[in-house]
C-alpha cells in the first residue's frame, strides 16, 4: 500500500497509480502474466521484451507547486507517462483497448489499488493527452501509445 504525501510525489504516485492498474486490467497474453511482470514502473531495456508484450511503462514526468502563503505549499501537479507497448497481429486492437481501459481507471476518482481509491488518496484527474508512437525494434512493428497524464494532489 502506497501512501501519498507532498514529500514523496515523484516516488509514490508513479508506484500507486502502477497499482491501481495491477489490480484493474487483465493480461492479454496467453497464458497471463501476473500483472508486476507487465505494468512496470520503470522502463527496462527495450532488446528483451520482443516476445513479452504488451507491457505498460509508467513514469512520473513532472509537475509544480504552487505558493499559497509563507511555508504554506498549495495543491501539487503531477504529470505522469504512460506507455502502452504492444506487437503481433492483434497489436493495434489490443493497444487500443489497454489506451481506453487506462484512461477509463484513471480518471475514475473511485478507482482503487483494492486499499485506497484516488479520492482517498487526495489525487484529482485533470486532463490528459495521447499519441501513437509506433517503432520497430529488431524488424518487429512495436504499436506504442503514449499517455500524459495530469493529476492534482491536494493532500498534505
Amino acid at each position: 500500500m502506497v501512501d501519498i504525501t507532498k514529500n514523496n510525489i515523484a516516488q509514490t504516485v508513479p508506484e500507486y497509480i502502477a497499482d491501481v492498474l495491477r489490480h484493474n486490467l487483465t493480461d492479454k497474453q496467453s497464458p497471463t502474466r501476473d500483472n508486476s511482470e507487465w505494468i512496470l514502473v520503470n522502463h527496462e531495456d527495450e532488446v528483451h521484451i520482443k516476445g513479452n508484450l504488451p507491457r505498460v511503462y509508467i513514469d512520473y514526468a513532472g509537475g509544480s507547486r504552487e505558493s499559497k502563503a509563507p511555508q504554506v505549499i498549495g495543491p501539487v501537479t503531477v504529470l505522469i507517462d504512460i506507455e502502452i507497448w504492444c506487437s503481433g497481429s492483434n497489436a493495434k486492437t489490443h493497444r487500443n483497448e489497454l489506451v481506453d481501459e487506462i484512461t477509463q481507471y484513471l480518471t475514475d476518482q473511485n478507482a482503487s489499488d483494492g486499499s485506497k481509491t484516488f479520492r482517498e488518496q487526495s489525487l484529482m484527474f485533470e486532463n490528459c493527452s495521447g499519441s501513437n508512437e509506433d517503432a520497430i525494434i529488431d524488424d518487429v512493428l512495436i504499436r506504442i501509445h503514449k499517455i500524459t497524464f495530469q493529476f492534482r494532489y491536494y493532500g498534505h
